[in-house]
């Protein structure tokens, strides 16, 4: 039950927003996403890191890599984007306030200080040419082909999921979320994907307001519960997502040693039209 445990108190440090970066959040966060590259170790090292604060799926990375050399699933990084109004001769292109979230990002997790390169040479199993430019990534998110789901939800079969979702937990309530999501929304809806409709899965708001969330999450840590509990369902459907079916076991934790199911927790799947 730790990992399980684990999770709810991640999604409970998830649910309030840190005072530090309200100012960020009144500002237009601006992000780039930038193609995972599975065939490069720091790439492949530095997902497992973030996997790993994320407190989900930390193992899953290497199969990833093959999902993406199939072209079922696309990881991208989040980064966070130059200002636009730089002038080109000018080499610091970094405003006050990215610095601030990139230094507040590196103190929390020091072994991301050195940046990645953007050297992904596909995307979606179709050939790119990356820019070798050096960025730092405080997230990261994909686009998922399951076309089970989307048959089972009579969804089109160029629909894209959208899985795996992070920020950097000491920048989220800064907008970043938000603007990943925006971002990976128009990708999907053009090539290679031309997708019409976008989908997802998520935790509903009534488990995740539950006493037994609360009690994990706040009570047994010592924490005061927040007053306005955020929760991914939600924030969702600000988005414009609606819900179009549940599953009361939808994320399941097993012992590493033994394999059996130590707990489950429900989910729901909800989509967006993209045109």
């Amino acid at each position: 039950m730790q990992a399980f445990s684990t999770t709810l108190a991640a999604m409970g440090r998830a649910s309030t927003a840190p005072p530090a970066l309200k100012t960020a959040s009144r500002q237009r966060c601006r992000v780039e996403l930038i193609p995972w590259d599975g065939t490069d170790g720091a790439h492949v090292s530095r997902l497992m890191a973030q996997r790993e604060a994320c407190t989900w799926a930390q193992d899953e990375v290497l199969a990833w890599r093959e999902l993406m050399v199939q072209g079922v699933k696309t990881v991208f990084w989040v980064a966070l984007a130059e200002d636009e109004d730089d002038d080109d001769d000018d080499d610091d292109h970094s405003s006050p306030m990215r610095e601030v979230m990139l230094r507040t990002h590196c103190h929390e997790f020091p072994n991301e200080l050195e940046p990645l390169f953007d050297t992904a040479p596909t995307i979606a199993a179709n050939a790119r040419t990356p820019s070798a430019r050096a960025f730092h990534p405080v997230g990261h998110v994909a686009l998922e082909a399951l076309f089970d789901r989307n048959a089972r939800f009579d969804l089109p079969c160029a629909t894209y999921w959208v899985k795996s979702l992070y920020i950097s937990w000491p920048l989220q309530f800064s907008g970043l979320g938000s603007a990943a999501m925006s971002q990976l929304e128009r990708i999907a809806s053009n090539p290679p994907f031309n997708s019409d409709y976008i989908a997802l899965d998520t935790l509903p708001a009534d488990f995740q307001r539950s006493e037994q969330v609360q009690s994990i999450a706040f009570d047994a840590r010592g924490l005061p519960r927040p007053l306005e509990m955020r929760t991914n369902e939600d924030w969702f459907r600000r988005m414009g997502y609606r819900v179009i079916g549940a599953d009361q076991a939808l994320y399941r934790r097993f012992d590493p040693v033994s394999g059996s199911e130590v707990a489950a927790m429900p989910g729901l799947f909800l989509t967006k039209a993209l045109r």
